[in-house]
């Protein structure tokens, strides 16, 4: 859904085992938990059109930008401020 294809990644399997294992590591969660990483399209006010969903058990975080232009800092972000509306939050 992003309108950025990474030459070096472009089926975002590289991104998307990197961005699983920062989570899990911020999570201090067991490497054996399985990450469910999605982008969905995004109408909210600050959002890059495309929102990245993270699933790890029954915690769930939303980042409004496309998974290829995320961060460490964005999921540090997301786990610190879980109640952060239009930013990123957790539900």
């Amino acid at each position: 859904m992003s309108n950025f294809t990474n030459p070096n990644d472009p089926d975002g399997r590289k991104t998307r085992e990197t961005l699983g294992i920062w989570l899990l590591q911020l999570l201090d969660a067991d490497g054996e938990q399985t990450v469910f990483i999605s982008e969905v399209g995004c109408s909210t006010s600050g959002c890059l059109h495309t929102e990245t969903i993270f699933s790890v058990g029954d915690q769930v975080f939303n980042i409004p930008k496309p998974m290829v232009y995320i961060r460490k800092r964005d999921l540090q972000q997301a786990v610190e401020t879980p109640n952060v509306q239009h930013s990123i939050h957790r539900h």
